[in-house]
This record gives C-alpha cells, structure tokens and sequence, in this order.
C-alpha cells in the first residue's frame, strides 16, 4: 500500500497487468470523477511496471492537482514499490 495526499495505491503480485480506478463520489459529480479516472488512466498507460494488479484510489484533493504534478506523484509512489 503507497499513499499520496492525492490517492492510494494498493499492489498484488500477479502474471498479468490490471489497473483499476476507485473514484467516490466524494470526489464530485460524475463529470469530474471521469475526468480523475481518465488522467490516472494515461498515467498508468505511459509507465513500465512489473506484472501485478494496480488498484488506485482517488482522494478527495485529486480533482485540483495539475496533470504533471500527478504524473510525479504516482512515479515516486511507484518507485517506492518493492519488488
């Protein structure tokens, strides 16, 4: 489990590569949770990670953050990931 004030990461072990998006509605109305989803989505497209499931979910302060202050955050999450 990685935390960021912006959301948290949970990772299994698996052969394959999955990610899934939790946004609540705490986040906002259903334009704005698709929006977070969709930026997470890229993010995790444009990263080389090891084989497993990735599970983020979404923190309120997410919907204010810039693209690439986002993109940071989930590589330093990432990076702090032992495998």
């Amino acid at each position: 489990r990685l935390n960021s004030s912006y959301f948290t990461i949970i990772f299994l072990p698996k052969n394959e590569t999955r990610f899934a998006f939790v946004v609540s509605k705490k986040i906002g109305n259903a334009v704005t949770r698709n929006r977070v989803k969709r930026r997470l989505r890229s993010i995790a497209r444009s990263l080389r990670l090891k084989n497993g499931w990735y599970l983020f979910l979404a923190k309120p302060p997410i919907k204010d953050v810039k693209f690439s202050i986002l993109a940071q955050e989930v590589d330093r999450c990432l990076g702090q990931l032992k495998f």
